[in-house]
Parts: structure tokens; sequence; C-alpha cells
């Protein structure tokens, strides 16, 4: 099974017969939505580009550290494993990025390909999801540190630290099929936080600055 395999079954991501060329659609469609300014846009590459500098070296270490704990809590169980079935560190998807260009995204792998296959239809948002390989790899998506890796996608420009969450190949077609309006989300790059986490990170000083 390919490592794309194991995260496809892991989120949940269904198979579809047909394969919707997002970037040509959003380039068909873009006239129908509101253009962002070119002063948002300058003021958000401009953080971007201060956040990835100052980032860069604690970030990248971090994933390093976190990389090299996976590799050797994995190294004995790949021992016993064919190939096919060997947990990875990291894993490539690919994602419908800024005006519908396709990208690869870089995770850590955090599911076990064997018990992927023999969980075909759990779902992956609980803590308590039979398919994750390890302690290690609960925690990290207990704590969402799971996504640190794409910070890498940032560094190559494919990606902001926030921005809207770019959807899988799979889940994209389905919801172009139910929302029209769907193509509208590529006016803006992807992010590593979405804005409902990051509404939810600054809910504690919104709450302090109305009450206190």
């Amino acid at each position: 099974m390919s490592n794309a395999a194991i995260e496809s079954l892991g989120k949940g991501i269904k198979s579809s017969e047909k394969n919707i060329d997002f970037k040509t659609l959003y380039q068909n469609n873009k006239h129908n939505y509101s253009p962002v300014s070119e002063d948002a846009l300058l003021k958000a590459f401009k953080f971007n580009r201060t956040a990835k500098i100052l980032l860069a070296l604690p970030v990248m270490t971090v994933i390093g550290g976190l990389a090299t704990l996976l590799y050797i809590q994995n190294f004995i169980p790949n021992l016993f494993r064919d190939k096919k079935d060997k947990i990875p560190v990291f894993y490539k998807q690919k994602r419908v990025g800024y005006e519908g260009k396709l990208f690869e995204i870089t995770k850590f792998c955090t599911l076990d390909p064997i018990k992927s296959a023999q969980y075909t239809n759990t779902s992956s948002n609980t803590s308590k999801d039979p398919r994750i390989h390890s302690w290690l790899a609960h925690k990290l998506r207990d704590t969402g540190l799971d996504e640190l890796s794409q910070f890498t996608n940032v560094l190559r420009g494919e990606m902001f630290l926030i921005g809207v969450r770019p959807h899988p190949i799979g889940y994209a077609n389905e919801y172009q099929d139910i929302d029209n309006n769907y193509v509208g989300r590529f006016r803006v790059m992807p992010g590593i936080i979405g804005p409902q986490k990051m509404t939810f990170l600054m809910m504690p000083i919104i709450m302090l600055i109305q009450y206190h």
C-alpha cells in the first residue's frame, strides 16, 4: 500500500469518478468573485515572509527532532515488514492550493498501513483511531503537531502560515459538487492554521479584552 493510500484511508477520502481541473475552473470563474485587494495581498506576503525568516530555524529544528523520534520508534517494527507495509516518517499528498493549482503537502505519517487496510471505514476525527501506529503518533495528532511538517510547504512558497486549509483532491471534488462557490476559496493562499483554528487560539485574548 502506498503512503498516499494510507492517509487517504485515514482521512476518509472517497474516490471520485471525475477529476476536476480546479486551475482551469478557477480561471474561468474568478470574475464571479471580488478580487482580494493588492494592499491586503502585500501585507499578507510581508507577514508571511517575516514569519518564515523568524521561525525557520526553530521550527525546522523541532521538525527534525520529531522526525528523528518517529524514525527511531519505527525502526524495529519496520525491520519485520515488507517494503509496502513499512511506516514512513513523512508522506506527501496532493492538495488543491492557490488559484486551483495542485501541490504536494508534506505531513508526518501517523497511520499504520497494515491497520489502515483493516479499518477502512473508521473516522480519523478521534484520538482512539485504531490505525494510529503509536503513542507518539497519538500525541502528534492530539496536539496538532502532525501539521508542523507543512512548514516545508511554507518555505517553498506553496502555503502561508495562516490561510484556508487546502483540501485533498477527493474532498475538493465532493465539495465542488455541492457548492458552486467552492472555487472562490482559491483566491487566497492555503495555510497551516485555518481561520477557525485561529479564532479558537485568539479566543482567550478576546475574552480578556472584553471582560477586563
